[in-house]
């Protein structure tokens, strides 16, 4: 349908793979929203794992986009990914956020 070119079409870009964007990113994929961008700079850590959802024990020390990226082509391999391993800030914001549709601030600061 038409509802679900429009989302398949759709290029979204997730601030922090944390807390609040492991669930998101999870669900985007599960939409089948066709681009996810995950920006975090931070890497997992086993304090991360009872609530950042995404992730698992063999993922720690791994860049969390990259690791995330795994997760959402386990769920759905059709989803294109961009990693993208920096903190999302004043000075790269432009440069990073375009050419995405929407932005979600899933940023613990």
């Amino acid at each position: 349908t038409d509802g679900q070119a429009r989302i398949r079409d759709a290029r979204v870009l997730v601030v922090g793979a944390g807390g609040l964007g492991s669930p998101v990113i999870q669900y985007l994929a599960t939409a089948g929203v066709g681009t996810i961008g995950i920006v975090d700079g931070d890497r997992v850590d086993t304090t991360n794992l009872q609530r950042q959802v995404i992730f698992s024990g063999s993922d720690v020390g791994l860049k969390k986009p990259e690791a995330a990226r795994v997760r959402v082509r386990e769920v759905n391999p059709h989803v294109d990914v961009v990693p993208i391993s920096s903190w999302f800030d004043a000075g790269n914001a432009r440069d990073v956020a375009g050419g995405f549709h929407l932005l979600i601030d899933a940023s613990d600061n």
